[in-house]
């Protein structure tokens, strides 16, 4: 993609939106549009489609959304379903009308059916249930999806999306209330250590594995994305099912994970899993992300390498963060 084409980030204050930025700020990108939610809210049809005809967009990367922890998908599936499908469906039908190029949409790997075994492939997408916790959140993101894969089917538009694995990032989201297993965790062990703590409660029994996916590399293969989508191998994966897994491919247990904070964090205390009153979730989430890597992708970090990169920026950055 020529560098001078104009690209609306739409979420660059979030996890995945901030990654981006920097990355295409990076490569000499030159014009990217961003707005925050007072400048424009994508719940607010009226308003998008203003913003797209004054702005001449040709790319669009779409990384907004309300988002929360498997707590908070539980207890709020209306705002996770009609929320996330709103933002959606008027930025893309806003691109469609104003002849946008392309447009790169993310899921979440939450789409898929509890019942797999194995990796999760692009195939097993409604083969079966979904994660009752998860339920609203991976509704909305398959609805999204699919229609971005109508779009190509009918209209023959560059429109596709990435199913990322569990992501995480220095610029993630630290409350306990609706945070994901990976910044909870960084947050506790944190403070644990800070409070010389002697015990510190996990929630659950610490067995589910979760391809925990660094922010930094999701925004690598959406730049991968940006700049091969019109070759022809690459339309030949993703016209089939209309996304790509984006991943690690490897699975993490949560124990392993808390094996891991306590080395880096330095806590002495006890580790008590509390799997009583604690949900769980799919136990088992790893994306198989065959189809991207023989397009000539794949991760640059480990996970006990990005981990420990998020960690020090916890705490180095504790006192600004907001809780």
């Amino acid at each position: 993609m020529n560098k001078s084409k104009r690209i609306f980030l739409a979420g660059h204050n979030g996890l995945v939106g901030n990654a981006v930025l920097n990355k295409l700020r990076k490569e000499g990108f030159k014009n990217i549009i961003t707005r925050n939610k007072k400048n424009l809210d994508l719940l607010n049809q009226k308003k998008v489609d203003i913003f797209f005809k004054e702005n001449k967009i040709n790319a669009v990367v779409f990384c907004a959304g309300f988002v929360g922890g498997i707590g908070a998908t539980s207890v709020m599936p209306v705002e996770f379903s009609t929320l996330n499908l709103r933002m959606f469906l008027n930025t893309i039908e806003a691109s469609f009308n104003n002849n946008v190029d392309v447009f790169i949409n993310l899921g979440s790997a939450c789409i898929y059916p509890t019942s797999i075994r194995g990796d999760l492939k692009e195939e097993d997408l409604l083969t079966d249930k979904l994660e009752p916790t998860n339920e609203a959140y991976s509704i909305a993101k398959i609805s999204s999806l699919k229609i971005c894969n109508f779009y190509k089917k009918q209209h023959n538009k560059n429109y596709f999306s990435l199913m990322p694995a569990n992501i995480f990032g220095e610029n993630d989201n630290y409350n306990l209330k609706t945070s994901h297993v990976v910044p909870a965790l960084i947050r506790k062990f944190f403070e644990a250590k800070k409070n010389n703590s002697k015990n510190l409660i996990i929630w659950g029994d610490g067995k589910p594995i979760r391809d925990l996916f660094y922010s930094h590399d999701l925004a690598d293969a959406i730049l991968f994305c940006l700049k091969n989508y019109k070759k022809q191998i690459f339309l030949k994966y993703v016209n089939k099912n209309g996304f790509l897994n984006v991943g690690t491919g490897n699975g993490v247990q949560i124990k392993e994970i808390v094996s891991l904070l306590k080395n880096i964090s330095g806590f002495k205390g006890k580790i008590i899993y509390d799997s009583r009153s604690s949900i769980n979730g799919m136990k088992r989430r790893v994306v198989n992300i065959s189809k991207i890597k023989k397009l000539g992708w794949k991760p640059n970090h480990n996970f006990e390498q990005a981990l420990k990169k998020v960690y020090e920026f916890y705490s180095d950055n504790y006192a600004k963060l907001k809780h």
